[in-house]
């Protein structure tokens, strides 16, 4: 299929909004996070690929609260630090994700 023989119409009638799924590789603006979000990208054979992307919003814990140098308890050799800093990591993101923040998932 083109865009000729199913896009071509739609878009042609500006009194007539397009439907939703025409738009399948975006989101609808309406619909879409008011987030600034920088990326980076490259084209390769006519294809995007992203290759790193960042928000505000994305972090949802501070450097301080992951760092081991600002937690006490253990030392930085011992992996009971590497649980406690993943852990805390867990839990801001699940803090995030009940409050319906951004949080800008993996690709």
């Amino acid at each position: 299929m083109s865009l000729g023989d199913q896009e071509s119409g739609i878009l042609e009638k500006p009194d007539k909004p397009a439907p939703k799924d025409v738009w399948t590789p975006t989101v609808d603006p309406l619909d879409a996070p008011d987030v600034p979000t920088k990326f980076s990208a490259t084209f390769k054979e006519g294809r995007r690929h992203v290759l790193a992307r960042s928000a505000p919003e994305s972090n949802p814990y501070t450097e301080e609260q992951a760092s081991m140098d600002t937690l006490e308890g253990f030392s930085p050799e011992d992996t009971c630090g590497f649980i406690a800093i993943q852990a805390i990591h867990l839990e801001k993101y699940g803090a995030a994700k009940i409050q319906h923040e951004p949080v800008v998932p993996h690709q």
